[in-house]
């Protein structure tokens, strides 16, 4: 047996007990209700219960740990006892198993060190023309009153900065509107194959057909960029260009199937949640014009063109702790799961080898124990050094070996594309239009959201 004992806290004794039950439960369906109904709300509604809670999905116990600190042990935890895995992960594996994102984590270490390259400090330089170049033509593409579906044109956006720049020689022959449809598609069954059990999805089998035909439909699209490559008069270059080649010692090579798990990877974690961001912040900056102007004088200081990540952000307090921000209140990935190979304590609680672990990002940034207000959005909280409470409880893009590989590359691209919409235009809610964002996803994005575009009063 494993044990862990939180270094930060002395809330927990020696000895194990039964987590508590998560409010809301109903007798027959136990937790189904609020988390498809409401899950975000149910999640908030967990805080502060216990540092664990217990919840019922068809019969089975599902764990949430709510505690900051037993996360990140959970997280940093260098036995690696708790590895990916649970409904999320086996939902994740069933449409791309070899990918970097849900592989265990014997294979973890050798797919990082063969991406890495592609998002080293040198590559995120090279690739912030790019995204900055990709922002320009959207935003010039723009008129005046135009009302924007905000989530579908950022996608199109981080989608190109990814084929551009992961991917360069195969970018004319990706329908990105295409891909944006399939990925939309899949990440929403991928929710319901998450929350709905098992049981349920045999009531309904409709479900699981149609996540079927989405999981086909991905998987088509990847190989036919793999091949589209591979047709291509010039080598590729780019992350993808990378895991063709293999590791450059004439050792074994990814088949084509891990091929194409990677790049249905990178056109849905490498492009969903940071257009989800992305959307976000415009949001933002469509209700709180006080913020607005506040990230308009900053930018706009900056020579024209890209935004370097090495050389500008030291320059942009201001748009630095806005996009920290976001990420607090707005993390695109709401609901992760773990799940310990063997018997394991964490805090004082006990779980079972093969038990459902999940944690939400989204929980404990709103969570008052860690924020003060949390439920306001501050960028000025950020000022200076954080106290130590919300650096232990900030986990945008997770903590640890598995932490997101590509995390200073999305906050690169964010700068980019904010500043060169920014420079050029405002954006105001539109008429008649609200965000959906109650039902499941896989990712917290505001759905629904329409802006419309409004000319700057001063130009820079």
């Amino acid at each position: 047996m494993t044990v862990i004992s939180p270094s930060q806290s002395d809330s927990f004794h020696s000895g194990t007990r039964k987590p508590p039950l998560a409010p809301g439960s109903h007798v027959l369906t136990g937790h189904l209700g609020p988390l498809l109904w409401d899950p975000l709300k149910f999640l908030r509604s967990c805080s502060n219960v216990a540092p664990v809670v217990r919840m019922k999905v068809a019969g089975r116990s599902i764990y949430l740990v709510c505690d900051a600190d037993l996360v990140r042990e959970m997280l940093v935890n260098k036995d690696g006892a708790f590895d990916k895995g649970g409904p999320v992960y086996e939902a994740g594996r069933s449409v791309a198993p070899n990918s970097l994102v849900v592989c265990p984590a014997h294979v973890h270490r050798e797919q990082r060190t063969l991406m890495q390259p592609a998002f080293s400090p040198r590559s995120i330089s090279a690739a912030e023309s790019v995204m900055a170049d990709e922002g320009e033509h959207a935003s010039q593409s723009w008129q005046a009153g135009q009302v924007l579906d905000v989530l579908a044109e950022a996608g199109r956006m981080t989608h190109q900065v990814v084929a551009r720049t992961l991917m360069p020689s195969v970018t004319d022959a990706i329908d990105v509107d295409y891909l944006l449809g399939v990925v939309k598609e899949l990440t929403r069954l991928l929710a319901l194959q998450v929350v709905v059990p098992k049981p349920v999805r045999r009531i309904v089998p409709s479900l699981d057909r149609r996540f079927a035909v989405a999981v086909a439909g991905t998987r088509r699209a990847a190989h036919q960029i793999l091949q589209a490559s591979r047709d291509s008069d010039t080598p590729e270059q780019g992350l993808l260009g990378v895991l063709m080649q293999g590791d450059g010692t004439g050792g074994a090579r990814l088949t084509e199937e891990e091929l194409c798990d990677q790049i249905i990877t990178l056109f849905t974690a490498g492009t969903e949640t940071t257009a989800i961001t992305l959307a976000w912040a415009m949001y933002v900056l469509s209700v709180r014009p006080d913020l607005e102007r506040r990230l308009h004088a900053e930018l706009d200081s900056l020579p024209p063109g890209p935004v370097s990540f090495k050389n500008h952000l030291g320059d942009l307090p201001f748009t630095c702790n806005f996009i920290s921000e976001t990420l607090r209140c707005y993390p695109s990935n709401w609901l992760l799961s773990r799940s310990p190979d063997e018997s394991t304590v964490l805090g004082s609680y006990l779980f079972p080898a093969g038990s459902s672990i999940m944690f939400s990002p989204y929980q404990i940034h709103r969570n008052p124990q860690y924020y003060s207000d949390p439920l306001t959005f501050d960028p000025d909280r950020w000022d200076g050094r954080p106290p130590t409470v919300s650096r232990r409880a900030y986990i945008p893009f997770g903590v640890g070996a598995r932490g997101c590989i590509g995390d200073r590359f999305a906050v690169s691209e964010i700068v980019n594309l904010l500043s060169s919409i920014t420079r050029r235009w405002s954006l105001r809610p539109a008429h008649g239009f609200r965000i959906r964002s109650k039902r499941p996803n896989l990712f917290a994005a505001p759905y629904g959201l329409h802006l419309q575009v409004e000319g700057r009063r001063q130009q820079p």
